[in-house]
């Protein structure tokens, strides 16, 4: 017997994220490149995130052909190879009419960025390594590694210079991972 779910995000109730979307007016539109892998997944933080901001196009695919993004000019959210502390995306913001970002495993986005080799051409922004996660459901790789939502964000803080309405939206991931961990937590009710 299936779980009811919530009618807009259409998880099971006890993990609804509905209460936590918080409307964001971001001016830099966001282009999610989700890998197929990660499509409905119950620790993802894409839907959240979609829901949140006013401009996020989703793409799920492992690969696609230049030039069919909703954007002619976007800017990479990945590390650089060997990337320290991140790079400024002062120069690379300038021309840049949207945010791309790879949703996946790190396993998965290194192969959709393999698989699709013209993405290496475009301008990169990197995250500083020191960003601290609030991501707690979902093990990472390496210390410093964010969650998509939390990386965009990160990202549209700087590229905005809006630190405060992306803030608020961390915050409520904040108390979406805090409702997942009380679950999680949580006995299994007897079937």
């Amino acid at each position: 017997m299936s779980r009811p779910l919530c009618p807009h995000c259409q998880l099971p109730f006890a993990r609804c994220h509905c209460h936590w979307i918080t409307p964001v007016a971001n001016r830099m539109p966001v282009i999610v490149w989700q890998h197929p892998g990660e499509q409905g997944h119950a620790k993802g933080t894409v839907q959240l995130l979609r829901d949140s901001l006013q401009q996020c196009t989703m793409i799920v695919a492992e690969t696609l052909p230049a030039g069919q993004l909703p954007c002619s000019r976007p800017l990479l959210l990945f590390p650089e190879p060997a990337a320290g502390n991140g790079t400024s995306a002062a120069a690379n913001t300038t021309a840049a009419d949207a945010l791309l970002v790879i949703d996946g495993t790190w396993r998965k986005a290194r192969k959709i960025l393999h698989l699709n080799p013209w993405l290496l051409s475009l301008p990169r922004l990197s995250l500083p390594s020191q960003l601290p996660s609030l991501y707690r459901i979902r093990r990472a790789e390496k210390e410093g590694q964010l969650s998509t939502l939390e990386a965009v964000c990160h990202a549209l803080q700087t590229l905005e210079q809006a630190p405060e309405q992306y803030a608020k939206l961390l915050q409520a991931f904040a108390g979406y991972q805090q409702q997942l961990q009380k679950l999680r937590e949580s006995p299994d009710p007897a079937p």
